[in-house]
C-alpha cells in the first residue's frame, strides 16, 4: 500500500474508534464511480485487520458527492 493508502486507512480506523467501532457488528462501506473496487477492497482489509471482530461489506453506490460512505450497525 502507498503511504498515502496507508494514512487514509489510519484516519479511517481512527475515526471508527471514534465512533465506538468496538460495539458494532457490520461496518457497510458504499463507495462510488470515483474510486476504483482495488482501492476500496484494500480499504475494507485494512478495516477488517484492525477490527477482526467486525464483519465489513462493500457495496457500489450510485450516489454522487460521496466518495466513501461508512455505515456501522
Amino acid at each position: 500500500a502507498s503511504a498515502e493508502q496507508a494514512q487514509d486507512a489510519y484516519n479511517v480506523c481512527h475515526t471508527l474508534n471514534q465512533l465506538g467501532v468496538r460495539d458494532a457488528e457490520i461496518a457497510t462501506l458504499y463507495y462510488d464511480q470515483s474510486v476504483e473496487q482495488a482501492q476500496i477492497e484494500i480499504l475494507a482489509q485494512q478495516i477488517r485487520d484492525a477490527f477482526p471482530a467486525l464483519h465489513v461489506e462493500i457495496y457500489a453506490s450510485m450516489q454522487p458527492g460521496n466518495t466513501v460512505v461508512i455505515a456501522l450497525e
